[in-house]
C-alpha cells in the first residue's frame, strides 16, 4: 500500500479499499464510499463553474449534514482549501472571514444567502454565495472533476480562530499536518473501520468535526446531525448500535444530566466519546465517566496547533471513576492529560519557580504554518517551529497537564493575582 502522506491519499485509499461500504446517511438513506466520493467530485464541478478553481478557498458555512461532508470531501480532494465555518457567526463574520481568506465561493444554506451577499458587498470584494440545503443529485451525474496528486507541503485548510485579539486569523493547515493529526487523533482511540458508526452532533466545522472527518479516513460511516437533542442523540445511538460520538463537553454533560439510565444504554455500544475544546468540571466528568466506562477521551489543542497536544485516556477516566480517593479522582479529572507521542511541550515563566503556572507552547508536526496573509512569526506566537499559545498551565507528579487559564485573562484583587479558572471553580462547586 502507497504512503499515505495528503488528505487525497487518504480518501483514495478508503475508496479503493473499502469503495461498497456504507459510509454517509443521506436523506435516509446510505451512501457507500464509492457513491460518496463520485458526488463530491461533483460538488467541485459546481464550485469550479462557479468560478473556484484549484487553489481556491472556499468557506462552507453551514449546519451539520451529509451536504457539508460531501462538500468539504470535494474541496479537499480537487486541491482546494476548506475554510469551515461554524454557521454561529454572525453574516459579517462570515463576509470578514471570507474577504480575510480572498475566497471564491462562500456555500451556506438558502435561508442566509441574501444576508451574506448583502454583507460581502460592504467589504467591496466579489465572492460567490451559492446556496446548498442537501446533496444536489445532479452532483452524481455532473462532469467529474479530477483528484489532485497534492503535495504534503500544500495547503489544505485554513481553521480560523479570533484567539486574544478578537481579529479572526486562518492558521494554515498544511495537508501532511492534517495527515499527522488523523494519525495521532486515532491513535489515541480503540482500532477504527467500516464497522464503526460515527454520530456527527458537535460542529463539523470544529473539534467534532475534525474527529469525525478523522473516523472517516479509517473507513467509519457518518451519521450528520444538524441540532444537538439529548434524547434524539441518545435514542440514535441506541437505534443504529453507533460506537463513535464526538462531543463538545457541554454535550457530554447534558446526556448524562437528561438521563443517566439512557445513557448506560446508550454507552453500551459506545467505544469512543472523543470531547475537547472547552473546560467541564471535574465533578460532572466524573458521572460521565461512570456512564460511559472504556469511551471517554478528551483532546487538548488549538486551531494553531491542531489536537490532540495532550489526551487523557479513557484509561484515566475509567481510573477516576472507580476511584476511592476522590482528590485523586479529581487531580486526574482536572487535567488536560499527558502529552501526545511525537509532541514537544514547554512552559515559560517570569521566575524560576517550577511550582508556578507557565505560559504553554507547542512544537510538533500539528503545529500550523502561521497565519494566512500574514508574517509568520505574527504576534510573537510562531517561534521556530514552536508556537505560544498563551494558556497557563502545570505539570503534576503523573506527568499531566493542568491548564488553569489563558496568560492574557489576569484578574488582579486587591494586589493578588487570580486566575479566572479558579473564580470558576468556586462557582461550580
Amino acid at each position: 500500500m502507497a504512503a499515505v502522506r495528503t488528505i487525497v491519499d487518504q480518501f483514495t485509499a478508503v475508496g479503493d479499499a473499502h469503495g461498497s461500504a456504507k459510509w454517509l446517511l443521506v436523506d435516509e438513506r446510505w451512501w457507500s464510499v464509492e457513491e460518496t466520493l463520485t458526488s463530491a467530485l461533483g460538488a467541485a464541478a459546481m464550485l469550479e463553474s462557479r468560478g473556484s478553481l484549484r487553489g481556491d478557498r472556499v468557506v462552507l458555512a453551514m449546519r451539520n449534514s451529509a451536504a457539508l461532508r460531501v462538500l468539504e470531501l470535494g474541496v479537499l480532494i480537487t486541491g482546494r482549501v476548506r475554510v469551515a465555518v461554524t454557521p454561529r457567526l454572525h453574516d459579517r463574520e462570515i463576509a470578514a472571514i471570507a474577504a480575510d481568506a480572498g475566497a471564491t465561493v462562500v456555500c451556506c444554506e438558502s435561508e442566509r444567502v441574501e444576508g451574506v451577499t448583502s454583507a460581502l458587498a460592504e467589504t467591496a470584494v466579489h465572492v460567490a454565495v451559492v446556496a446548498i440545503d442537501r446533496v444536489d443529485p445532479a452532483w452524481s451525474q455532473a462532469p467529474l472533476a479530477v483528484t489532485v496528486a497534492s503535495k504534503p507541503d500544500d495547503l489544505a485548510m485554513l481553521l480560523y480562530s479570533s484567539g486574544t485579539t478578537g481579529a479572526p486569523k486562518g492558521a494554515r493547515v498544511t495537508h501532511g499536518a492534517w495527515v499527522a493529526q488523523t494519525q495521532l487523533a486515532l491513535a489515541q482511540l480503540p482500532p477504527l473501520s467500516p464497522a464503526d458508526v460515527v454520530v456527527a452532533v458537535a460542529p463539523m466545522a470544529h473539534f467534532g468535526g475534525s474527529i469525525a472527518l478523522n473516523a472517516a479516513s479509517a473507513g467509519a460511516a457518518t451519521i450528520p446531525l444538524a441540532t444537538f437533542d439529548p434524547l434524539e442523540v441518545l435514542q440514535l445511538v441506541v437505534k443504529e448500535q453507533a460506537t463513535v460520538l464526538p462531543l463538545a463537553p457541554i454535550m457530554l454533560h447534558r446526556l448524562v444530566e437528561f438521563s443517566a439510565e439512557l445513557a448506560v444504554e446508550a454507552g453500551k455500544h459506545l467505544r469512543a466519546i472523543p470531547y475537547g475544546g472547552s473546560p467541564i468540571s471535574a465533578a460532572r466528568l466524573r458521572a460521565a465517566a461512570k456512564c460511559f466506562p472504556g469511551a471517554l477521551c478528551q483532546y487538548y489543542g488549538l486551531s494553531e496547533t491542531l489536537a490532540p497536544v495532550t489526551a487523557l485516556l479513557s484509561h484515566d477516566h475509567d481510573e477516576a471513576s472507580r476511584s476511592a480517593d476522590e482528590l485523586h479522582a479529581l487531580n486526574i479529572l482536572s487535567s488536560a492529560g499527558r502529552v501526545t507521542a511525537g509532541t514537544e511541550l514547554r512552559l515559560d515563566r517570569n521566575d524560576a519557580d517550577a511550582s508556578r503556572p507557565g505560559v504553554i507552547s507547542v512544537r510538533s508536526a500539528l503545529v500550523t504554518q502561521g497565519y494566512w496573509g500574514r508574517e509568520a512569526s505574527a504576534g510573537g506566537q510562531f517561534d521556530d517551529g514552536w508556537f505560544v499559545t498563551g494558556d497557563l498551565g502545570w505539570f503534576d507528579d503523573d506527568s499531566r497537564l493542568h491548564i488553569v487559564g489563558r496568560h492574557d485573562d489576569l484578574i488582579i484583587s486587591g494586589g493578588f493575582n487570580v486566575q479566572p479558572s479558579e473564580v470558576e471553580s468556586v462557582l461550580a462547586r
